[in-house]
């Protein structure tokens, strides 16, 4: 399936979502198991890739592999143009490799990620976990517009009672 990735993925997102798998299978995954032995994972992680690989044909050497386009996939579409030619060219211009692509992705998400407890104007940033108590982060550290509220304690937990050290 590597040949032309896109078209794979592109094939394979057609066939899921038109569900012409029911012809002989149950399932979408069983369908690829049994047509081309790909596993679920391979499978929607090569539909995912030709997503990616379609922001980026503009691009100076597109992605031709799946891994090549998979570390793509975990940023916004608008961004992937801009870490696909950072990985051109810390390739020199040539093809990237996957840990090159996967590099200049990283690179992207670490510049888009605005999790309050990495920012410096956070004021327990720095300190244990427990000080992050009050902040609420979702995937890959993005806030999630939430608060968790303090830990209440009964009294009797906070210090000693009386008479017993």
């Amino acid at each position: 399936m590597e040949a032309n990735m896109t078209l794979d993925g592109e094939a394979l997102l057609e066939i899921r979502d038109s569900r012409l798998y029911r012809i002989e299978h149950g399932t979408f995954e069983a369908y690829c198991k049994s047509k081309w032995g790909m596993s679920r994972t391979f499978t929607f992680n090569t539909i995912e890739s030709s997503k990616a690989t379609k922001n980026v044909l503009n691009c100076e050497h597109s992605p031709k592999t799946e891994s090549q386009a998979r570390p793509l996939t975990k940023l916004p579409a608008e961004k992937q143009p801009e870490a696909w030619e950072k990985a051109v060219e810390s390739a020199g211009g040539e093809q990237p490799t996957a840990k090159q692509a996967e590099d200049a992705a990283n690179e992207r998400t670490a510049q888009t990620m605005s999790c309050p407890c990495l920012q410096a104007e956070n004021p327990v940033a720095g300190r244990t976990a427990q000080s992050f108590s009050k902040f609420s982060c979702g995937p890959m550290g993005a806030p999630t517009g939430r608060t968790r509220p303090e830990p209440v304690y009964p009294a009797d937990l906070r210090a000693p009672a009386a008479g017993h050290a």
